[in-house]
Order: C-alpha cells, then structure tokens, then sequence
C-alpha cells in the first residue's frame, strides 16, 4: 500500500521490476517481470509463475501491477506469448532431458487445447500470436529429438514414420492416444504430408520461373536493339557493343527442371 500511495520515478519502476517483490502461489519471491497475475482458475504449468491470490484482493494494487510494473494476466494467450514461446525459442533443436522433454510436452498440450478450444468456441486467434507460435514452436520427431516446424512433416500412415523426406523428419503422432485431434492440430500449425510439401516446393518453383520470365520480356522491351542470349540452365545475358548489358541468373531453375522431365 505504501508503493500505492507514494509517487514513484520511472527510475524506481525500472528498479522494482528488477527485485524480487511478487510473492508467488509457491511462496517464492521473484521480480514481476517473470510472474503472472493469476486468473480464476489460475493455469499451472512447470516454470510458469502466478502471484499470491492475496495480492489479487484490492483492485488498485492489481492495476498497479498490470500499468506500473508491466505484469501480464495470466490468461492463455499471455501465457504463450510470454512464457511458452521464450522457451521453445530457449530451446536447442536435437536430443534434449527426459525432464526438459516432459516440461516441453506439457506446453505443446497446452497449446493443443487452447487451440481446440478457441476453435470450438469460434474464438479468432490473434494473427501475430499464431505466427510467432508457428516461428518458435518446436515438436517432438519421430526419433524423439525435438525440432522446429520447418524441419518436420506429417505422416499419412505408419508406414512413413521412419522416413525423412526432403531433408524433413516425421513428427511423432502415432504414438498418441488420440491420433484425429493431433492431426487437426498440427494440420492447424501447418504441418503436411510429404506430397504435399513437394507441391508447395514446386508452386513455389514455379511462381519463381514466372517472375525470372517477366524479368526477361521487360529487359527485352529496355534494350530491344541488344542481342539477347539464353542458356538451359536459367541465365539470360544482354549484350551490345561487345559490352554486357544485363546478366540475370535463376538459382532454382535446375530444381524445376529436374521436376517437369
């Protein structure tokens, strides 16, 4: 009640933000950059910290916390945004503790029903919440070491779990108990089956070829009295006078090739 009622610096706000005041639900004291004021029911999970439900109690302290000193509610998107997040992104991909694995598994699920829950209440998801979830998120593979969602793909059958495809590594699902609703969330995540990666690879080829073509009949129509040379392998080169005039060059163009014979 004193910090309340006493008129404070920005210097002193930066100060107790960095102490160690907020009494916690375990009876710890951390600074409040790392603790939540809690919902009712609070959510618990490992590493996850919510103040004392006594600090709750008079409305202009918790308002104190919140526009003072910056402490989120503990509500599910703050959680992920401001907890769950940092730690897949604090996490090394590969092999990691069968107690940082539990600790990981915990906050997949987490997210899973948060995310079967909003879509069951036709609750939008914040856009840029999805996204960083989406950049940072790791999974647990196939082979048990966890990876980020660019490494990874969903497979149609059992018979695909101990094959990497395209530099990509199955993500654990038959594993699960229920194997329906872990599709639909990784499906949601933007996990696909190995056809498919390859079809967004290719769509992506392809959107390439037609910029790189554009490139060339608008370089043709700047210097239509040049002499114009084409190679197989995605290179184009403009000359005149002895001189080049534009060299252009398209990286993927042998990937598509490889493709369409």
């Amino acid at each position: 009640n004193d910090l309340l009622n006493s008129s404070l610096s920005d210097a002193d706000i930066a100060t107790l933000r960095q102490l160690p005041i907020i009494p916690t639900q375990d009876g710890t004291l951390l600074p409040p950059k790392g603790v939540f004021l809690p919902t009712e029911p609070p959510i618990t999970l490992p590493n996850v910290h919510n103040a004392h439900e006594k600090l709750m109690a008079n409305p202009a302290r918790v308002r104190f916390f919140q526009q003072r000193l910056n402490m989120p509610l503990g509500t599910a998107e703050n959680v992920i945004r401001f907890a769950l997040i940092p730690a897949f992104q604090k996490t090394e991909k590969g092999r990691i503790s069968d107690g940082d694995s539990r600790v990981l598994s915990e906050y997949v699920g987490f997210v899973k029903a948060w995310y079967e829950r909003q879509t069951s209440q036709r609750q939008a998801i914040e856009p840029q919440l999805f996204h960083e979830l989406r950049r940072h998120i790791k999974l647990q593979a196939q082979h048990d070491e966890w990876l980020p969602l660019a490494e990874l793909y969903l497979p149609r059958n059992e018979s695909e779990v101990m094959k990497d495809r395209a530099g990509k590594i199955p993500v654990q699902l038959f594993q699960k108990s229920d194997k329906d609703s872990w599709r639909a969330f990784y499906h949601w995540l933007g996990l696909v089956a190995p056809n498919l990666v390859k079809i967004a690879q290719n769509l992506g080829q392809r959107g390439e070829k037609a910029a790189f073509d554009y490139l060339k009949r608008a370089f043709r129509q700047r210097y239509p009295q040049q002499q114009l040379k084409e190679e197989p392998n995605g290179k184009f080169v403009i000359e005149g006078g002895n001189q080049v005039v534009v060299e252009a060059h398209w990286l993927n163009a042998a990937a598509l090739q490889g493709e369409t014979q």
